[in-house]
């Protein structure tokens, strides 16, 4: 039976302290993908490693687009380099990491001529492993060369490889092809059934979209969302805006035109921006927020029964093209709110921006309520009351009438934006997690005065998060009443898949 293993023990790891000198992109993310090998974050690796090292700007793009697309598609990757090999636990797991690497540059990054690809790996090979297994290399590399000639994209290969295994499980080739662990897979199928089941882990796969929110609490923001939204013309973009955009567009991409999503975000294919947004936001004309993030405000906030928030991959609404914009619900125009698990303030600002006064923020995490402050001032904001406690035991009185609980959860919903969770995620952290829900739910509940509303959101799919806990939460408490409850489609392209209910106290 096969199993593809999401980790591998790497050779003599670098310490932070001592980072080996680096003179290309491919030597840099094999540096990140050592610290990930260790549990780290991949983000956090990512700034390690690319703050210290000497290179272009271009090599660390390309560097971070390698460290990424490689998690993503790991068990994808080891297994299709493990199926040319006749021996492949015999070699070195540097080197087999090495010859994954390389087979998602020829699969996936047409940008990036095959050969070389080629040259360049097997001249890393030889030099750290010796000719014989350079020979190896360049065997193997060939193949895939070929493969790629003649079948086109990684998907493809995939999809017809593990179908001519007969000794493949269902969930062991859909591990294969999408690149999400087992243990996941048979939770949303047992959740949500094949079907399902199937279009998650697609959607795990893919590239996620970049996504901006418009500060609306700048002048002239209606006229820079239609600006993002403008439908491509033979011209590019209209540079006459103000505010700060005129150096972020580039007349050179008519095709980058975004697609508008919540109540004032803008989202991008990938690819596609390839523009600097860094005037803008340097400005606080804009802040990144995932779609995922401004959909689901803009389901669980707005008023009447329409889903304003939905993101599907065959929205009715084309991208480059400005739709009606949800409106907020009268109840929460003006109201203090405190975000009892602020994090970096994302949604904290979101609402700020949408009307609503910030009562406090707070977060477990010390570093992340600084960088709320930092902010605030780029968003021309007066800096919100901020406190560091666990919103498990708050150690407050009392709350104001709307509560925001961003729960801590196992992030399943983020692991197209996120692939190191497939490393990082275990199956006994899920109880452990429900656990804590529960107890935020309860804590935050008792400081909701009468006639508040609770708002508790996750980035997962898994009922036992999700639907599961607000429904054993609401059988507990017979003063709740569920208001409003929305999840995104399993088939919404480029974003993370958001779970939010709304909880009215009698």
């Amino acid at each position: 039976m096969f199993h593809v293993k999401t980790s591998r023990k790497c050779c003599s790891p670098s310490t932070s302290s001592s980072i080996p000198s680096c003179h290309s992109a491919r030597e840099a993310v094999f540096l990140v993908l050592e610290r990930c090998a260790l549990h780290r974050p991949v983000q956090a690796a990512l700034h390690e490693i690319l703050d210290r090292v000497t290179l272009s700007e271009q090599d660390k793009a390309l560097t971070t687009e390698l460290v990424y697309g490689y998690l993503r598609r790991e068990p994808s990757l080891r297994w299709i380099v493990a199926h040319y090999l006749k021996a492949p636990e015999k070699l070195p797991p540097a080197m087999l990491q090495r010859l994954e690497s390389a087979a998602y540059e020829l699969f996936c990054l047409d940008r990036i001529p095959a050969h070389a690809t080629v040259d360049t790996t097997v001249s890393e090979i030889k030099k750290r492993f010796g000719q014989s297994l350079s020979r190896v290399a360049n065997g193997l590399l060939r193949n895939l060369v070929r493969l790629h000639e003649q079948e086109g994209s990684l998907d493809r290969v995939l999809v017809c490889l593990t179908s001519q295994d007969h000794q493949l499980t269902p969930l062991e080739q859909l591990e294969i092809t999408s690149g999400v662990p087992q243990w996941i897979l048979s939770l949303w199928h047992s959740a949500y059934g094949e079907e399902t089941a199937h279009q998650l882990a697609e959607s795990a796969s893919k590239t996620p979209w970049s996504c901006i929110r418009i500060n609306r609490l700048r002048p002239g923001w209606r006229a820079s969302l239609e600006h993002f939204c403008r439908p491509p013309s033979s011209s590019g973009f209209d540079k006459s805006m103000n505010a700060g955009f005129d150096e972020c567009m580039n007349a050179t991409l008519p095709a980058a035109c975004g697609e508008q999503v919540g109540f004032s975000g803008v989202r991008f294919p990938p690819g596609k921006n390839q523009a600097s947004l860094r005037q803008g936001l340097l400005a606080g004309d804009f802040s990144r927020q995932g779609g995922g993030s401004q959909a689901l405000l803009a389901a669980l906030l707005s008023e009447g029964e329409e889903d304003p928030g939905v993101l599907s991959g065959s929205s009715a609404t084309p991208p480059g093209r400005l739709r009606s914009a949800p409106v907020l619900e009268d109840w929460y125009r003006g109201k203090p709110f405190w975000d009892a698990c602020a994090g970096y303030g994302g949604k904290t600002f979101a609402l700020a921006e949408l009307g609503l006064n910030i009562w406090a923020a707070s977060d477990i995490n010390l570093s992340r309520l600084q960088g709320i402050r930092r902010e605030a001032r780029r968003l021309h904001l007066s800096p919100p009351p901020i406190f560091c406690a666990s919103a498990a035991a708050p150690a407050l009185r009392k709350g104001p009438p709307l509560v925001i609980v961003d729960a801590p959860c196992s992030g399943l919903g983020t692991l197209a934006r996120r692939p190191d969770l497939r490393r990082l995620r275990r199956p006994e952290q899920i109880s452990e997690l429900v656990a804590l829900q529960k107890d935020l739910l309860r804590a935050c509940w008792e400081l909701t005065p009468a006639g508040g509303r609770l708002v508790y959101m996750t980035c997962t799919v898994n009922p036992g998060e999700n639907e599961q806990q607000v429904r054993a939460f609401l059988a507990e408490h017979s003063e709740a009443e569920l208001h409003r409850e929305w999840r995104n489609t399993p088939n919404a392209c480029g974003t993370d898949l958001m779970y939010g209910a709304v909880l009215r106290k009698a």
